[in-house]
């Protein structure tokens, strides 16, 4: 995705006053409102772009924060994967003893 560089923003912009000025010197075409017409589309189009970007921001952020919240599930499901293997271990080690038990008292 390619962005609205602020600098050819305004290097457009300059355009459009340099014609604007060139033409209250010495009208000739283009006249002044479409001049005027171009500046306002021009600001418009920025004022969008603008919205556009801070919109985007919003929803990176927003998929950032989701991110973090899913490996910090991950973290979690690990860690009670590994208590959960922990005890089972445990209960098959104390079964273990307690076979072995029983075997060498019979």
């Amino acid at each position: 995705m390619q962005g609205i560089l602020r600098s050819h923003y305004k290097l457009v912009e300059e355009y459009l006053n340099k014609l604007q000025q060139e033409n209250l010197v010495n009208p000739c075409y283009p006249s002044c409102e479409i001049i005027l017409q171009h500046k306002e589309k021009l600001s418009e189009i920025y004022k969008n772009y603008r919205e556009a970007f801070e919109q985007m921001a919003i929803i990176i952020n927003q998929f950032e924060e989701h991110k973090q919240s899913v490996r910090r599930l991950i973290t979690l499901q690990k860690k009670k994967k590994k208590e959960v293997l922990k005890t089972i271990n445990e209960h098959s080690k104390t079964l273990f003893e307690a076979k072995e038990e029983s075997i060498l008292s019979l």
